[in-house]
């Protein structure tokens, strides 16, 4: 006989007997299914869903607060118990493993939940809804709550009741709250109770509230209390709910637990008033002020410098103002702080560090920590900055922050990373007080993590104020409070300006871009032939390209390749570098070029854009240029200098033109280089323009040993110079020189070789070539 699934009382022999009695069973079914449903639902679970400390035995708080799951093995015990094993510093006493990290963490997660453990499929759901990836989430949920996990449950109620990862869904929420509540989650319980008493049921309601106060729950026996001042349920229903709520309490009682509930308040207290120094706005930044012009220092640590024979802290401005003669330290120079002759090099320095740091100077220490960090030797660095600390470096404290976080030189330790970062931040440190709040962001404490960015912030640190700014716009700041923190940085930011400064910034920034730009490049921006390895000559008639591979050889190699190319018989003429045979007619070689464009070839773009420019399409050769240079190509720089100077294609401008022609000079252009050292020498700055053309002359460039030769009577450049110059640009010369180059010469001058088109003349894709 078939038994009716729903009512389980009502009988059939067939389904069609079944379909048939329906009609007339159907409202006695559905009477009797809701009462087994409620025989189900109110029954009261023998204990929480959380069930009892697996050390001490005891039920469970109800209260997640008072209870902390071990993340090795992901077991529950109660605080009393985690407390006691605090006290004696041993590691997991339910599976003896240490305290993994996150990664391992995150790694025993997942083996875990692909095994079907349905806590550990319930942690990835819970991630993944952090994530805000709410469908993946709600699958990990579904899945654990069919594999029994209680606490699934609840979590898929939150997502149906706000409708994240799916339609709000006020059935399938009720139905996850009783399968929660039957369960044993003593809060799931209290909010079906709330939800019968929205709907006026009250019965249900208060034996909802019964039950969940039987587990201990505080916001079910409160809401009774209410109740029973209201009239709605009588003194004996009252009465035996609060005996069982107290006896709930009672047995979940230990001086384990005690212990740690004392502890916990005390350790409440103490974050407070660490909190109450944490969050107080420092006076002033770490670096202080300048020990000359009294004006606070910069963030920015390349603009100020800790004087190494004394320690103290001096802006750049004062600096530059004080010891500094035409960029370089003058040798008279005295220290503007101690009057003691101010270090010259680098073994001056650190005699005067040794010196301080046997004194216990906390700076000097940190200096030869940070000396011992920048070669990876991370244990020496530790141990000084250690020493430093003690001795009050504000520095010193982020530094050791930020070897605790890597793991360099110890191993990572979250606790002490937030230790340092905080005795830092407590010392006006932004940078220390920024990544607090970047910490506190990550754990979910928003309201912490704004409080340090304001404060950073109004220390002038730019990225705390732009992490603000993205708070605000999210609506978790208000706009009146982060109009008042942008105020404060502008302020802090104004307060470390000064004339003086500004000017010293401006010209230090000109000597660091003339050290790099006067500085001689090792050969020039054609470099070496790659099959003789000589240095390629600048005269583009004697070199060219192969067209498959973009190679710039030179004439004498060419030669030497087509020679061996004829005794071999090879009349495909296969190239030597990428072995594809080499373009026979102006069809195969367009086809190449348009292949060696496609694939961002930036010499192939460049010389597109000659060929453009030579058909007068000014335009189009300048973009591809600007393209090719933004690949790195050295001569497209030369050839938007040269358009910016003689204004084809664009406006004239000769800012643009200087920087294109600055650029190819840094690369190694000769011709870039003799053009701005003749900008220069028409502009009356005659020792630029002489540098600028001596170094284009040592890479072998004939128009700038002419114009030395002209200048040279007129004095404005010395013998020795004139000598050294002379010989500069032999050597480059001849350096270019070989016997199969010279061979190559020599049959051009015959016009008995084969030869290919040359760059400047439009095409220089291999091609024979009669003459």
């Amino acid at each position: 006989l078939r038994t009716c699934t729903a009512c389980k009382s009502a009988r059939y022999c067939s389904i069609n007997c079944q379909r048939d009695a329906w009609p007339k069973h159907k409202f006695a079914c559905k009477t009797r299914a809701a009462k087994l449903q409620d025989e189900i639902l109110f029954r009261r679970p023998e204990s929480t869903h959380l069930g009892d400390c697996p050390m001490c035995l005891l039920p469970l708080e109800v209260e997640h607060t008072k209870s902390i799951m071990m993340t090795c093995c992901s077991k529950m015990i109660c605080d009393g118990c985690d407390y006691a094993n605090e006290l004696r510093h041993v590691e997991c006493p339910l599976c003896c493993q240490p305290v993994p990290t996150d990664e391992e963490l995150d790694l025993n997660v997942m083996k875990r939940a692909e095994t079907g453990d349905p806590v550990a499929i319930r942690q990835m759901g819970s991630k993944h809804s952090e994530r805000g990836d709410y469908e993946a989430a709600l699958k990990n949920f579904t899945r654990a709550a069919k594999l029994g996990d209680v606490e699934a449950h609840s979590h898929l109620v939150a997502l149906y009741q706000g409708g994240e990862g799916v339609e709000k869904d006020e059935k399938k929420e009720i139905y996850h709250l009783e399968q929660a509540a039957i369960g044993g989650n003593a809060l799931a319980r209290h909010n079906l109770g709330c939800e019968e008493g929205s709907k006026g049921r009250i019965e249900r309601a208060i034996i909802h509230f019964i039950i969940a106060a039987s587990h201990g729950l505080d916001e079910s026996i409160e809401m009774l209390k209410g109740w029973y001042a209201d009239g709605h349920i009588n003194k004996e229903i009252y009465d035996k709910a609060r005996n069982l709520y107290q006896l709930a309490v009672d047995v979940r009682k230990s001086p384990q637990r005690e212990a740690a509930k004392l502890a916990k308040q005390n350790l409440g207290d103490e974050q407070k008033q660490r909190d109450a120094i944490l969050f107080k706005q420092p006076s002033s930044c770490h670096v202080g002020d300048c020990s000359i012009c009294l004006l606070p220092l910069p963030l920015d640590v390349t603009r100020y410098e800790m004087i190494a024979c004394c320690g103290k802290p001096v802006c750049g401005g004062c600096l530059y103002a004080s010891v500094m003669r035409d960029g370089e330290v003058a040798l008279d120079s005295k220290c503007p702080s101690c009057e003691q002759r101010f270090p010259q090099s680098q073994a001056d320095r650190d005699l005067y560090r040794m010196r301080r740091a046997e004194a216990n100077d906390a700076a000097a220490i940190l200096e030869i920590g940070t000396g011992c960090f920048m070669k990876e030797d991370y244990s020496s660095a530790f141990d000084y900055w250690t020493q430093a600390a003690k001795l009050g470096d504000i520095e010193a404290h982020y530094n050791l922050s930020s070897l605790y976080y890597e793991g360099k030189g110890v191993e990572k330790d979250e606790s002490k990373f937030v230790y340092h970062c905080e005795e830092a931040a407590i010392g006006g440190h932004p940078l220390a007080r920024r990544n607090l709040g970047a910490h506190e962001k990550d754990n979910q404490n928003t309201e912490r993590a704004n409080k340090h960015f304001t404060i950073a912030a109004s220390l002038g640190d730019d990225e705390s104020l732009k992490l603000l700014e993205e708070s605000c716009e999210s609506g978790k700041v208000k706009k009146d409070d982060f109009a008042a923190v942008v105020r404060a940085h502008k302020a802090a930011v104004d307060a470390t300006k000064s004339p003086q400064r500004e000017f010293a910034s401006v010209a230090l920034q000109q000597l660091e871009h003339d050290k790099l730009l006067f500085k001689r490049p090792e050969c020039s921006h054609l470099e070496d032939c790659p099959i003789c390895l000589l240095p390629m000559d600048l005269d583009n008639e004697k070199n060219g390209m192969l067209a498959c591979c973009s190679k710039l050889l030179c004439d004498g190699c060419m030669m030497a390749k087509k020679i061996s190319e004829e005794e071999r018989s090879d009349t495909d003429g296969k190239c030597p570098f990428c072995r594809q045979p080499c373009p026979k007619n102006e069809v195969e070689m367009k086809k190449n070029i348009k292949k060696r464009v496609d694939a961002n070839d930036p010499f192939a773009i460049r010389e597109k854009g000659l060929r453009c420019y030579e058909k007068g399409d000014h335009v189009t050769a300048l973009e591809l240029w600007t393209k090719a240079a933004n690949l790195g190509d050295i001569d497209a720089h030369f050839r938007l200098g040269k358009a910016y100077s003689l204004g084809e294609g664009v406006e004239k401008d000769v800012n643009k033109q200087t920087y294109y022609y600055e650029i190819a000079a840094i690369g190694g252009h000769p011709s870039a280089r003799f053009n701005l050292g003749a900008h220069d020498f028409n502009s009356g700055n005659i020792d630029r323009g002489v540098k600028h053309i001596m170094i284009s002359a040592s890479h072998g460039h004939d128009l700038s040993i002419q114009t030395i030769k002209q200048i040279y009577p007129l004095g404005y450049v010395t013998k020795e110079e004139f000598a050294a110059a002379l010989r500069a640009h032999k050597a480059a010369v001849d350096a270019t020189k070989s016997i199969q180059r010279e061979a190559s010469a020599e049959a051009q001058r015959n016009k008995t070789w084969p030869y290919v088109f040359h760059p400047d003349k439009g095409s220089h894709i291999s091609h024979p070539r009669n003459f």
